[in-house]
């Protein structure tokens, strides 16, 4: 008989891989699983039903979506709803760091108007009236941003006429944040 070397086709069988491969493998697999059951629910799911939810949301139904100036032009947007008596929202709103807006008068537009010029902080300075349900809001507060008086956060509750299962008022907001101040265009 000849001997034959063996042929280049004919290989050895393959060993499996590794243990410790197949295990980082699996934990792979499961942690891309897991990621992407995440973004679907995170952003997809949760969205969805938190929509829902705030449609049909017995206290915030038949409420308005945007204030107007006293001249019937639109203001501010709707954006925020709190719960609790008018001494809870303004406890709430101090420890926040929220200061009561000065009410509109001469004073406080001479206070404001230097404010902006020398640049010096004013952290209770008035807001505009808004209108929502025929009347100016009820409670006012603004949080500075810096010593720039012209940037500031702020925000105008109404209370509405709802109240929640525990017979506490329901109050609606519109929180902006103002880049300036100056004259309005459209409002004087």
């Amino acid at each position: 008989m000849i001997d034959t070397p063996p042929s280049e086709t004919q290989q050895e069988p393959e060993s499996p891989p590794p243990k410790r491969h197949r295990w980082w493998k699996r934990i792979a697999i499961v942690a891309g699983v897991l990621i992407v059951a995440y973004l679907v629910v995170a952003y997809g799911v949760l969205p969805i039903l938190w929509m829902g939810y705030t449609r049909h949301h017995p206290s915030l139904a038949d409420i308005p979506n945007i204030t107007h100036t006293a001249d019937g032009i639109p203001g501010d947007p709707l954006n925020v709803s709190l719960i609790g008596t008018e001494i809870d929202l303004k406890r709430i709103m101090r420890a926040a760091q929220w200061y009561p807006a000065d009410p509109l008068s001469l004073r406080s537009r001479l206070e404001i108007a230097s404010a902006a010029v020398f640049e010096h902080p004013y952290d209770d300075a008035p807001v505009s009236n808004l209108y929502l349900w025929g009347r100016k809001e009820d409670l006012a507060f603004e949080q500075p941003v810096g010593n720039d008086p012209r940037q500031r956060h702020h925000v105008r509750f109404w209370r509405s006429d709802k109240r929640d299962p525990d017979g506490r008022p329901v109050w609606v907001g519109a929180a902006i944040f103002d880049e300036r101040v100056g004259l309005s265009h459209t409002t004087g």
